[in-house]
């Protein structure tokens, strides 16, 4: 099976997948996503697996990518759904609400909760774009960590891309 493979991607691997597939969901180029539903549904829950025990060791750009092409899954998921009024059961799209939006979202919540807490640690590593990447996903996932503090992930991400921004405002922007 293809998703065997899984195992052995890196986190630039990880987040292609979740990048094309967003990209094909995009373009409604479904067809490579029929099939089997019971396929996918295994290749999706196997990655998500493989991506949650990798995620530590992801590299600040990776994580950003994963994180907005996550959210734009998601995105085009309800988009798609509110647009339609439902989706076909048995569709790729309908396989895809269940895991993320419905009766399952619980992976959407746990997979982006992953996600924030592994951003935390490397926030001071993000370049421009990737702070950037990360916030835009979570809004358009709709998803804040709250930690003990009373403090967001958009909070804590918004102090430092400021902090950024404090020390090196270029010359154009003042």
């Amino acid at each position: 099976m293809a998703h065997d493979n899984l195992n052995t991607f890196d986190d630039r691997s990880l987040s292609a997948f979740w990048t094309e597939l967003s990209r094909h969901l995009r373009r409604r180029n479904i067809r490579l996503l029929e099939g089997n539903p019971g396929q996918l549904d295994d290749i999706l829950c196997h990655t998500l697996k493989v991506m949650q025990s990798k995620i530590d060791s992801f590299s600040p750009r990776d994580l950003s990518q994963t994180a907005i092409a996550l959210a734009r899954v998601v995105k085009i998921i309800e988009d798609r759904e509110d647009r339609q009024g439902g989706l076909q059961k048995g569709s790729p799209h309908q396989l895809l609400h269940s895991v993320f939006i419905g009766d399952q979202s619980q992976y959407k919540q746990f997979i982006m909760k992953e996600l924030a807490l592994a951003a935390m640690p490397m926030r001071e590593e993000f370049d421009a774009q990737g702070i950037s990447n990360v916030i835009y996903a979570f809004g358009l996932a709709r998803y804040a960590l709250e930690f003990d503090d009373g403090r967001t992930t958009f909070d804590v991400l918004a102090e430092e891309a400021l902090s950024n921004l404090e020390g090196g405002v270029p010359a154009i922007i003042k």
